[in-house]
């Protein structure tokens, strides 16, 4: 879930994602362009992004689900991760995000 300004100047931008396993680790990624869900191999999900696809695995961006199954992240308009580095929502732009997480096992003995 998107929630904020849709004017990037306004630079007030917020992602959610919900019913994520608690305790699992993940962080959003980004890109201009969408797909068809298209499945990665050794993974449970599809990825629905395409083109180039950013990261927000920088510091602080990789989150950690709460109990209540959600991870939020404030992100910044003005440096939007993209392989060839980060880059400034324009007016007019459209961008899709994705979370893509890792769940938690733990064996206890």
């Amino acid at each position: 879930i998107y929630q904020g300004s849709t004017d990037p100047a306004d630079n007030d931008a917020r992602l959610t994602s919900y019913t994520v396993p608690p305790g699992s680790f993940g962080y959003f990624l980004c890109s201009t362009a969408h797909s068809a869900p298209t499945p990665i191999a050794g993974s449970q999900g599809t990825l629905c992004l395409g083109g180039s696809v950013g990261r927000f695995n920088r510091a602080g961006e990789v989150l950690m689900a709460s109990s209540q199954t959600a991870v939020t992240l404030d992100i910044d308009l003005t440096s939007m991760p993209q392989p060839t580095g980060a880059v400034a929502v324009q007016s007019g732009d459209t961008w899709h995000f994705q979370l893509w997480y890792r769940a938690v096992q733990v064996h206890f003995q």
